[in-house]
């Protein structure tokens, strides 16, 4: 039997919340309307607008959106969180010009200059359109979206 959704202790959140808000600049204060959620004995942290109740019964495999699924200090956000919610980052974010965009979305590797922390998560940009999460290390930005994700993201370059 699947174990039941239940919301996230406020200390886990905390952690969840104080890693956003320190790698990516996304302050607690810009998802108020969403609340945190978990399977005890689980490492998947969900996300779900503040009202949203989980369904109950035996099957419910999914509720809302995986945020990451290993909790701070190791976590990292998904690519789908990183899409929907990081037009909220204001540190770690990677603003690419157009053939940089292509390459990310080629899953090339970016050259491209260290913003605020260097090495590690990032948001990839390119204009006002979040393409996705990356990592940064040794000048390079390197894609983490995934395979099947990247044609939806092409036909707007």
């Amino acid at each position: 039997m699947i174990v039941p959704f239940e919301p996230l202790p406020e200390s886990d959140a905390n952690a969840v919340f104080g890693l956003l808000e320190g790698r990516f600049g996304v302050s607690r204060a810009s998802l108020t309307d969403y609340r945190l959620w978990h399977r005890p004995g689980t490492p998947t942290i969900w996300v779900a607008s503040v009202g949203a109740e989980p369904p109950r019964g035996p099957r419910v495999e999914a509720f809302g959106m995986v945020l990451m699924r290993d909790p701070p200090p190791g976590g990292k956000p998904t690519s789908a969180f990183v899409q929907r919610f990081g037009h909220l980052a204001t540190r770690n974010v990677y603003s690419l010009s157009e053939a940089q965009a292509q390459a990310y979305l080629r899953a090339e590797h970016v050259e491209i200059t260290a913003v605020d922390d260097g090495r590690g998560w990032a948001v990839a940009r390119w204009g006002s359109t979040v393409l996705g999460r990356a990592f940064w290390r040794d000048g390079l930005l390197e894609s983490q979206l995934k395979k099947s994700w990247r044609a939806d993201l092409t036909h707007g370059l």
